[in-house]
C-alpha cells in the first residue's frame, strides 16, 4: 500500500499545468479592458473576464473549452452571457466594438 501511494505521488499524471494555447491561434490580448475603445467589463464574472480576451483573439468555443478545461457547453454559455452583458450579438460585433 505504501509503495502504491509513493508511486502515485511521484507520477507525472498529477500535474497542475495549464494547457498550452493552440499553435494556430494568436495570443489573446492580456488586458482587453484597457485597450482603446474598451468595454466596461467590471460586471463580467471572473471566468467571463478570462474568456473575453480569447474571444477577441478569435478563438472558437471548442478552443476556449479545451484551454480552460471546461466543457464545450459551459464555454458556449459563458460566451452567450458575455454577449448579453456587453450588448453584442456576434464575435464580429464584439471585436469591432473592442477595437473602437
Amino acid at each position: 500500500m505504501v509503495a502504491i501511494i509513493a508511486n502515485i505521488r511521484s507520477a507525472s499524471v498529477l500535474t497542475t499545468e495549464v494547457p498550452a494555447m493552440p499553435a494556430s491561434r494568436p495570443a489573446p490580448v492580456r488586458n482587453a479592458a484597457s485597450a482603446p475603445g474598451a468595454l466596461p467589463t467590471s460586471h463580467l464574472s471572473r471566468r467571463e473576464q478570462e474568456i473575453l480576451p480569447l474571444l477577441a483573439a478569435r478563438w472558437t468555443d471548442r478552443e476556449i473549452a479545451d484551454a480552460l478545461c471546461i466543457s464545450y457547453r459551459t464555454a458556449t454559455t459563458h460566451v452567450t452571457h458575455i454577449f448579453n452583458k456587453l450588448g453584442v450579438t456576434s464575435r464580429r460585433d464584439l471585436t469591432s466594438v473592442m477595437r473602437g
